[in-house]
């Protein structure tokens, strides 16, 4: 499954979104429950596949 976690959670109460990963706890909670569809949809939001620095090269793979 791709997911766009980098392993650096911390929910900044500001934004309540993830400042590893820049998902809303709301995202980062129901994850696994969405489809490969609509987790596309907010990596792209995110900004990934539009990126050849670090944060894409950093992007992870889970198999599970």
């Amino acid at each position: 499954m791709i997911t766009p976690c980098q392993k650096m959670c911390f929910i900044d109460p500001g934004t309540n979104s993830c400042s590893g990963c820049n998902r809303t706890i709301d995202e980062v909670r129901e994850w696994m429950t969405y489809t490969n569809e609509k987790r596309l949809l907010i990596m792209e939001r995110l900004g990934y596949g539009k990126r050849d620095c670090w944060e894409e090269r950093m992007r992870r793979y889970d198999h599970g």
